[in-house]
């Protein structure tokens, strides 16, 4: 008997088959059933959208904040 046609390879190759299937069946499932669960809107959807996006606060050179960050820095490294 060819190695291919053997009992073992065969079932094999219909597990590995039937796995295959089911991996894509599960990952595609999302995509194609709706979700059961009721559109409303949360809690916390109110509070998301009523928040004013906040700016940085503006600094006064750039060179001013690399230098702070720099103290920082050397503090942090040496202990100064």
């Amino acid at each position: 008997m060819p190695p291919a046609l053997h009992p073992k390879s065969l079932s094999t190759a219909s597990l590995f088959t039937s796995t295959a299937i089911l991996a894509f069946l599960v990952v595609g499932a999302p995509h194609i059933l709706p979700c059961p669960a009721p559109k409303q809107q949360y809690a916390d959807d109110d509070a998301r959208q009523k928040k004013s996006k906040k700016k940085c606060p503006k600094t006064e050179n750039k060179k001013e904040v690399l230098h702070k960050a720099f103290e920082v820095f050397l503090y942090y490294v040496f202990g100064a």
